[in-house]
C-alpha cells in the first residue's frame, strides 16, 4: 500500500505541474502562439509589452519569457525522470507498475516535443542527474531528441484506452495514438493524421455539438476532449486549485 501511495505522488506530481505558471501562462503563449498569424497581444499598448517581442520577431535570448518557458519543461521532465528511475525497482502490481511508467514518458515526450520545435538542439537529459558532471549537459542534436520523444511513445503504447471515476484526465491511448511513434512524421503526412483521427473516434470521442458551450465548466472532460489538464477547486488553497491560463488569455 505504502509503494502504491508513493507511486500516486510521484504520477500526481506530473499532472500537477501541467498547470504551472510556466507551463500554462505568458511563457507558452509567447513562445508557441504570438509568433502566429492567429495570435495578438490584446489588451492596452504598456500590458505586458513584452509580448510583441515575440510577434514581430525581436526576442533576445536575455527575455524572461524564453527562461521560463525552457526552466517550466525541464522542472516537468525532472519528475518524469523521478518516477522513471525510481518505479521500476518498486515491487507492486505489474499492470499499474507499466500504466505509470507510460503516463511518464507520455509527459516527458510531450516537454521534449516542445521543447524541440522551440529551440531544435537541446540537452537531452533521460534520467536524475547522480555526480556533478552530470548537471550541465550540452546540447543534443535534434535528431536525437526526436528518438528519443519516438521511443518514449513507443513506450506509452500500453496506456489504457479509458479511465472512470478519480482517474478522468489522466492520459489514455486516445491521446497517445495521435502522437505515437510517428509523431515527427505526422506533422506532414496528411494520411498518417486521418488515420489516428479515425481511431481516436473510433473511441468513442467526437466533436461537441455547441462550440459555445464546449469550454464551460460543466461540460469539462466531454466527447470532444482528448485531454484536459485537470484543476480541482480547493477552497482556500488556490496555489493547489488554479490555473492561470484564462486569466492571462483575457
Amino acid at each position: 500500500m505504502e509503494n502504491r501511495i508513493r507511486c500516486d505522488q510521484g504520477g500526481d506530481a506530473i499532472y500537477a505541474n501541467l498547470r504551472a505558471y510556466n507551463q500554462v501562462a505568458f511563457a507558452p503563449i509567447a513562445v508557441e502562439s504570438m509568433g502566429s498569424d492567429d495570435a495578438e497581444k490584446g489588451s492596452s499598448p504598456s500590458d505586458a509589452s513584452f509580448m510583441n517581442k515575440y510577434d514581430d520577431y525581436s526576442v533576445t535570448s536575455t527575455d524572461g519569457q524564453l527562461l521560463d518557458f525552457w526552466s517550466g519543461k525541464y522542472q516537468s521532465i525532472n519528475l518524469c525522470n523521478q518516477v522513471l528511475d525510481n518505479i521500476p525497482a518498486i515491487s507492486m502490481d505489474a499492470s499499474l507498475k507499466a500504466r505509470y511508467i507510460a503516463e511518464a514518458k507520455f509527459v516527458r515526450a510531450y516537454n521534449y516535443f516542445r521543447l524541440v520545435r522551440a529551440f531544435g538542439d537541446v540537452p537531452l537529459r533521460l534520467t536524475i542527474p547522480k555526480t556533478p558532471a552530470e548537471y550541465n549537459l550540452k546540447r543534443s542534436p535534434k535528431a536525437q531528441v526526436w528518438a528519443a520523444i519516438e521511443q518514449d511513445l513507443t513506450d506509452a503504447e500500453v496506456l489504457p484506452v479509458s479511465y472512470g471515476g478519480a482517474d478522468v484526465g489522466r492520459i489514455t491511448k486516445a491521446l497517445y495514438w495521435p502522437c505515437m511513434p510517428r509523431w515527427p512524421c505526422t506533422r506532414l503526412n496528411g494520411v498518417n493524421v486521418l488515420a489516428f483521427t479515425n481511431q481516436v473516434m473510433g473511441l468513442g470521442y467526437s466533436l461537441f455539438p455547441n462550440f459555445e458551450q464546449v469550454f464551460r465548466v460543466t461540460n469539462e472532460n466531454s466527447t470532444e476532449s482528448v485531454f484536459e489538464i485537470q484543476c480541482a477547486i480547493v477552497q482556500g488553497n488556490p496555489s493547489a486549485s488554479n490555473s492561470q491560463y484564462s486569466q492571462v488569455q483575457g
